[in-house]
């Protein structure tokens, strides 16, 4: 099955069965307009791991999770960091890995004012990131419902682009920032948001 911009593109060897699998209520909608139901299978995340902390003040200390693929769309998290150098020192850990590593450790060196922390880690490590930084920025133009979300949540504040299914896991200033993709100045205002205490 291929999903594009919210329309069923091609579905193999579901004719015969009336029945398929799928994720999220997207997937959902898009089969039933097929005639095919879909059963949802959610992400999880075991919240014994994570120590969920109240933000009181921001540094802003932020953490990219995704992986450095043009999909997360990481140019657009480094225009994020440009665009918000008013706060002034900024903390980022960015512990994905990929194709656009090398672009954008080229691309963060030009923000001096920038600490920046790079590498994969091991998953175990993840839920101390999380509860470490202030705010988990996803700049996704691609996604379903990302685990890298629900860690957010169990671990403190998440900013994310309105990709594909996210806006069902994600709603705008009740348990998150919403953007549009690629929204630069979006991300930066509702990440300054977090600052000002409208959400915490």
């Amino acid at each position: 099955m291929i999903i594009s911009r919210g329309r069923l593109v091609r579905i193999m060897d579901f004719a015969a069965c009336r029945r398929d699998r799928g994720p999220v209520r997207i997937s959902r909608g898009c089969l039933g307009k097929y005639g095919l139901v879909a059963v949802s299978i959610y992400n999880i995340v075991d919240r014994k791991e994570y120590r969920y902390r109240e933000r009181r003040a921001v540094t802003p200390h932020i953490l990219v999770a995704r992986n450095l693929e043009p999909l997360y769309d990481i140019a657009t998290a480094i225009k994020y960091l440009s665009a918000s150098s008013s706060h002034g020192r900024c903390h980022v850990d960015n512990r994905g890995y990929g194709q656009m590593k090398r672009d954008s450790r080229r691309w963060s060196r030009l923000l001096v004012w920038m600490e920046l922390d790079y590498g994969r880690v091991e998953r175990s490590e993840m839920p101390e990131l999380y509860h470490d930084a202030d705010i988990m920025l996803n700049t996704s133009l691609v996604d379903n419902m990302p685990v890298s979300i629900l860690e957010a949540f169990a671990g403190g504040a998440c900013v994310t682009t309105d990709a594909g299914g996210i806006p069902y896991v994600v709603r705008h200033r009740e348990n998150g920032m919403v953007a549009k993709m690629r929204d630069v100045e979006g991300l930066v205002r509702r990440c300054r948001r977090y600052s000002n205490d409208e959400l915490r």
